[in-house]
């Protein structure tokens, strides 16, 4: 039976191939589009995408990028020697979750481009 630190450890080696891939896979679409980057984005720009879907979009793109950076904080703790009690374990995992629930929320709504 799959137990909380099997699944986490899991889904954080999970998030980084699937990053690795789509930043790879990106970065030969980029490579193969025709135009510059400006065209390229104006042309998305103009598709006039229901903002439910760009939301739920930066939220796909949001979220393993946030798990995979705190649970690898979590994984550098360990690798210091801290957290390994089951206790400890399942509370920090808890807490990974929630924690990133909350900022990739934050930055798919939180944060306007005109703010960067």
């Amino acid at each position: 039976k799959p137990h909380l630190a099997m699944m986490t450890s899991l889904t954080h080696r999970v998030t980084g191939v699937a990053m690795q891939v789509v930043i790879c896979g990106t970065s030969i679409l980029l490579l193969c589009l025709p135009g510059d980057f400006k065209t390229n984005l104006n042309y998305i720009k103009n598709l006039s995408i229901a903002p439910f879907i760009i939301y739920g979009l930066k939220y796909v793109f949001a979220f393993p990028v946030t798990y995979h950076f705190l649970n690898g904080l979590r994984h550098l703790a360990w690798d210091f020697g801290y957290g390994y009690a089951l206790k400890t374990l399942y509370k920090s995992a808890y807490f990974v979750m929630a924690l990133t629930a909350v900022v990739s929320t934050y930055f798919v709504f939180g944060i306007k481009p005109s703010e960067l």
